[in-house]
């Protein structure tokens, strides 16, 4: 508020009268410019808004002026002002961060206007046409990426509280008031001690006090990964329980192109022991400038969990097909019999200090995965068929037709 008051000395009534008459005339006619050199008023429904502070500014090429922090329920909960190059926001608690102009966070399409604070080291983006959501980031974090708020700001519409005041005081003083409403200040009035014309002013909204940035924020300079000490090898039993033989598959993941293959037969078990990986972290480096105004080096440590390093495939051996020699000389004698080796689904081991020694039943945890479907059959060379007895690599109840089937042929070479 400003208060405007003027000293006439006393000689007679009338003489009193035209002076403050005078007065009173010069006052009012100084009314205007006291008015337009108040901060931004109170947003008032009834009032009409200030386009002088509010919207686009096209002499700055921004908004400037008093914006609200509107909740989505429609709730004023806080102002942002716009001011020489600084954005100031405002809680609704009274407390309030300053943030300054960096045309660095400027978005490329020119819709949002940076702006950055030192001491948290987040920029914060204003629209342009000082509508709608704003966005902001935290550049410590580990990956800073824009954000929009969930509370949007717009133009704060004017309205002056009251009307004004003035009237004469003790020693031939005349005041003249014009209580005005700035967001968070009180009208204010007091006479003014002085001879002829006197001015005192009291600031309408809260003094925003802010240290001077000093450098733009924390500076990346490196960035790398770092491989933790492996845990202890964990002991591993796979078993399995299918009446068939099972070729199993180890693959690793740290070892690419190197996968260990082997074969169980029903009931039989084989034992490993497999490294655990514990993980890596993800190194950042920054160089920040202090406030005394020493260059220091800022390192922040990510921890990343180990992931999935083996992968188990599973097929199981069954009869493909069986060479019978049917000619005369050949007597229905059985000459070979072929195998192939149907998919029966995959499953990945735990990660890292997940994967505890245990006893692992292939086949079971690789038909629970009801994925057969990506497992590719194998279809074995004469090396591999040759490495297995045809009575190996059957069931009992197939065993037992081809025993049969020898059997026949034997009794007929006898009857010979």
């Amino acid at each position: 508020m400003r208060s405007f008051k003027g000293l006439a000395t006393v000689f007679n009534s009338n003489g009193l009268a035209i002076t403050r008459i005078t007065l009173v005339g010069l006052l009012l006619a100084s009314i205007p410019t006291a008015l337009l050199a108040q901060p931004p008023f109170r947003g008032d429904s009834r009032s009409f808004p200030d386009r002088r502070h509010s919207g686009m500014d096209h002499r700055r090429g921004g908004p400037s002026g008093e914006f609200d922090l509107v909740e989505p329920s429609g709730v004023v909960t806080g102002r942002i002002s716009l001011r020489r190059g600084n954005l100031i926001y405002r809680h609704g608690d009274g407390r309030q961060v300053v943030y300054s102009r960096d045309r660095r966070f400027d978005t490329p399409d020119g819709q949002f206007l940076g702006y950055y604070n030192t001491l948290l080291a987040r920029a914060l983006k204003f629209p342009r046409n000082g509508f709608g959501n704003f966005l902001y980031m935290d550049l410590d974090n580990f990956n800073p990426f824009p954000q929009a708020s969930y509370r949007f700001v717009r133009p704060v519409g004017v309205g002056p509280i009251g009307g004004p005041v003035f009237g004469p005081l003790a020693g031939g003083y005349v005041e003249y008031g014009a209580p005005i409403y700035g967001g968070f200040g009180l009208p204010w009035l007091t006479p003014a001690p002085a001879f002829g014309w006197g001015i005192n002013d009291i600031p309408i909204g809260p003094i925003a006090v802010s240290p001077i940035p000093l450098n733009p924020g924390p500076v990346p300079i490196d960035t790398r990964r770092v491989a933790l000490p492996d845990l202890p090898p964990a002991k591993i039993r796979f078993t399995n329980s299918s009446q068939r033989d099972v070729n199993v598959t180890l693959t690793d993941s740290r070892q690419a192109g190197l996968k260990k293959t082997f074969r169980l037969a029903p009931g039989e078990f084989e034992d490993m022991k497999l490294r655990r990986d514990a993980g890596h972290e993800w190194v950042e480096t920054f160089e920040l400038l202090s406030p005394n105004g020493q260059w220091i080096t800022r390192e922040v440590r990510h921890q990343i969990p180990p992931q999935s390093r083996y992968e188990i495939v599973v097929h199981e051996w069954r009869v493909q097909s069986v060479a019978i020699d049917r000619t005369a000389r050949g007597n229905n004698r059985i000459e070979d019999i072929n195998m192939q080796g149907k998919g029966i689904g995959r499953f990945l081991l735990p990660p890292g200090p997940e994967l505890v020694d245990q006893t692992i039943d292939v086949f079971q945890s690789a038909r629970a995965m009801q994925n057969q479907g990506t497992v590719t059959p194998i279809i074995p060379d004469e090396q591999l068929q040759e490495q297995f007895r045809p009575s190996d690599r059957v069931t009992p109840f197939e065993r037992a037709i081809l025993e049969q089937q020898r059997a026949m042929q034997r009794a007929k070479e006898g009857q010979r």
